[in-house]
């Protein structure tokens, strides 16, 4: 446990973590979820096996999600696992631009994390892991998906914390693309965010 109090940005609590560890790999994970048996391994072995890469883990979502919730979302059944699939390099840009990991499930070597500065702490809360992987792309490193190495996620059901949610991660979203929207990226949409909470509240009202 460390004191990273000082900026209220989980940039910056995962910066001050970055700093004090001991080891040469980071793993990422958030508070709210719940990660898997074979998490670490699974993440381990597959920036062992593709190194220097920034290696995305996967998130599942039936375990902590009711079923209308993931109706609500469009999100297909979690995938099975194959234990020989250790990391795969199929993976999709994001917003027209570079890949993306999430920022519950990651890692990345400690010197890389911190050549690259660590994540930027003025993001409002959403969008700084894709700002972070478009920097490491940029400077040379892969991104890499680790099938195995699962987060339980939880996704967010009423009103109010949807549109906190939504609002914070547009305005996240602009200030993405003031960095990026110059080098090809798409730019952001209020109307998606606006249909994504109303799509998701005629679950329960």
């Amino acid at each position: 446990m460390i004191e990273a109090s000082e900026i209220a940005s989980a940039s910056f609590a995962r910066n001050k973590g970055a700093e004090s560890a001991r080891g040469r790999l980071l793993l990422f994970c958030d508070s709210d979820d719940y990660v898997s048996e074979q998490w670490v391994q699974s993440l381990t072995a597959a920036f062992e096996a593709s190194r220097p890469s920034l290696v995305s883990g996967a998130l599942h979502h039936e375990k902590f999600n009711d079923q209308d919730v993931l109706e609500a979302y469009e999100i297909p059944p979690d995938p099975s696992l194959d234990a020989n699939d250790i990391f795969s390099t199929d993976v999709s840009s994001f917003a027209g631009y570079l890949p993306t990991v999430p920022g519950g499930n990651f890692a990345i070597g400690k010197s890389d994390y911190l050549r690259l500065g660590g994540m930027n702490p003025d993001f409002p809360g959403g969008s700084e892991e894709t700002d972070f992987s478009w920097r490491a792309v940029e400077a040379g490193l892969k991104v890499v998906k680790a099938p195995n190495a699962v987060v339980h996620y939880r996704l967010k059901h009423d009103f109010r914390s949807l549109f906190r949610q939504q609002r914070i991660q547009q305005y996240a979203r602009i200030y993405l693309w003031t960095l990026y929207g110059s080098k090809g990226m798409n730019g952001p949409s209020l109307k998606w965010s606006m249909e994504q909470i109303i799509k998701q509240q005629k679950t329960y009202y």
